[in-house]
C-alpha cells in the first residue's frame, strides 16, 4: 500500500507541478482516503501530530523537511487512514449495540 501511495505522490507532483508542495500532494491523497475536503486534509497534515513519530513525540509535519514523494509521508497517510477506519468501526459497533439494547428493552 505504501508503494502505491508513493506512486500516486509521484504522479501528483507532475500533475500539480508541485515539487515543493508537500501538503498539496499528500493532502489530496488524504482527502480521498478520509472523504474530507482538500482544505481540511491539508490543515490536518499541517497541524495534527504525525504518526511517523509514533508514541515517541507529538510533532506535526514540516514542509521544508519532507519531500512530497516520501515513504514517511505514505506511512503517515496509511496510519491516519487506519485510525479513521477504527473510529468508523467503533461508531458502527456502538450503533448496533444501542439497537440491540432497545430491542431487549422492548421484549421486557
Amino acid at each position: 500500500i505504501i508503494n502505491r501511495i508513493m506512486k500516486r505522490q509521484e504522479e501528483l507532483v507532475i500533475v500539480f507541478s508541485a515539487r515543493n508542495q508537500v501538503f498539496l500532494v499528500n493532502g489530496f491523497i488524504l482527502s480521498l482516503l478520509l472523504n474530507k475536503s482538500l482544505k481540511e486534509s491539508i490543515l490536518e497534515l499541517k497541524t495534527q501530530p504525525s504518526n511517523i513519530f509514533g508514541d515517541v513525540t507529538q510533532l506535526s509535519l514540516k514542509a521544508d523537511l519532507i519531500s512530497p514523494v516520501s515513504y514517511c509521508l505514505a506511512y503517515d497517510l496509511v496510519k491516519r487512514f487506519e485510525i479513521f477506519n477504527e473510529k468508523g468501526k467503533s461508531k458502527v459497533i456502538e450503533v448496533i449495540e444501542n439497537v440491540e439494547k432497545k430491542k431487549q428493552e422492548k421484549r421486557r
